[in-house]
């Protein structure tokens, strides 16, 4: 009896959850956040400067100001998003921070305009990268620059191209 009146409290509770979110949803919402398949590339946010006034950052701002980079790596700290844009990569710890930004900065791009409903928020993408490039572990940094190449490249495509 214990355990058919508990599947019965779940499933009112499921069913209360699914009446009610749809209403309470909104585009901005961290559900919806998470459904996202939408993000444009490196390269078209590269091309694009323009498109960057509907985001949170300009081309001019620097990856000092958005990420938390070790003193090791500090050297990154006065390069603006869009040279972080163009970074190419490496065998060592600074080719793979290359990497990361590079995938990093399309990612909060993305994440911040409105018109692309990409899969996960800035803040998150900033405090992943945070300790991703704390941890100097260049295999964690590039499984993670990977993980956003993936949303960048997300098969619902670029919507602003």
């Amino acid at each position: 009896m214990q355990g058919r009146i508990r599947r019965a409290l779940i499933g009112a509770a499921m069913v209360a959850v699914v009446g009610v979110g749809p209403a309470v949803m909104s585009a901005t919402s961290a559900g919806a956040w998470f459904r996202g398949t939408e993000g444009c590339t490196p390269g078209y946010w590269k091309n694009h400067t323009e498109a960057w006034a509907d985001t949170a950052y300009s081309p001019t701002d620097t990856v000092g100001s958005v990420f938390t980079l070790p003193a090791d790596l500090s050297s990154f700290n006065s390069e603006t998003l869009l040279d972080a844009l163009q970074g190419g990569g490496g065998p060592d710890l600074s080719g793979a921070t290359q990497i990361l930004l590079r995938a990093a900065v399309s990612g909060i791009l993305n994440a911040t305009d409105a018109n692309v409903n990409y899969p996960t928020t800035a803040a998150k993408i900033i405090a992943h990268v945070n300790v991703a490039l704390k941890s100097h572990n260049r295999d964690r940094i590039l499984a993670l620059a990977t993980k956003l190449d993936g949303f960048n490249n997300g098969v619902g495509g670029c919507p602003l191209s």
